[in-house]
């Protein structure tokens, strides 16, 4: 599989490895290696963080962040009706060109295919989507609006001002010079979807409620 990250920056191919790892189930899926792997992607976003000329491929990283969360989740995944697994893309731009690296990627037996969408996107292309991505509160709205509980894994990348009073399942956030992310149980409960636990060690806040 191509690489997603651009190989003209020694620390951005530490994530590429990290990532052409996760293309190999077969020789990391003990479990030591879960954390190791997706620790290696967040200690690449710290450095992203920290190497401002690097801004650029902030959106890479959380792709590669977004698919090794989704790697090692496990839900009861709703193939289309072509046998494969969609991740809808609340955004245009920078963010829509990372994510579309991820299309044709091996997820859960299946084939990964990366769709755009957005608040006028008929709801049941949508709600085809396993995994829906969003940059900005109004997308996060529609998108847990639209799916209602269903078994969609909705990640949320919150701008550094933002405030946002609904709960995705997975949020990332910028912080002190690095790239996290917070779990929230209560949303992956109800739409029946587990972290696995090495994940949710790496999370910055799990929240329970």
């Amino acid at each position: 599989m191509p690489a997603i990250f651009s190989r003209r920056l020694i620390w951005f191919q530490l994530a590429s490895g990290a990532l052409g790892a996760c293309l190999e189930p077969a020789k990391y899926m003990k479990r030591h290696a879960i954390g190791t792997l997706l620790g290696c992607l967040i200690a690449a976003a710290g450095i992203w963080m920290a190497n401002p000329a690097a801004a650029a491929e902030k959106h890479e990283l959380a792709a590669a962040i977004c698919y090794s969360i989704a790697k090692f989740a496990e839900w009861p995944l709703e193939p289309g009706k072509d046998g494969n697994i969609y991740l809808g893309v609340y955004s245009e731009g920078e963010p829509a060109r990372a994510f579309a690296s991820l299309d044709g990627h091996p997820l859960k037996g299946k084939e990964l295919r990366v769709a755009g969408v957005d608040r006028t996107t008929n709801q049941m292309e949508i709600q085809r989507c396993s995994i829906l991505f969003t940059a900005t509160a109004k997308d996060l709205k529609h998108a847990l609006d639209v799916t209602r509980g269903g078994p969609t894994l909705v990640i949320h990348l919150r701008g550094k001002e933002e405030k946002i009073s609904y709960e995705p399942c997975v949020e990332l956030f910028e912080s002190r010079n690095k790239l996290g992310f917070d779990a929230y149980l209560s949303p992956l409960k109800q739409r029946n979807i587990q972290l696995n636990s090495s994940v949710l060690k790496l999370a910055a806040n799990v929240h329970r409620g």
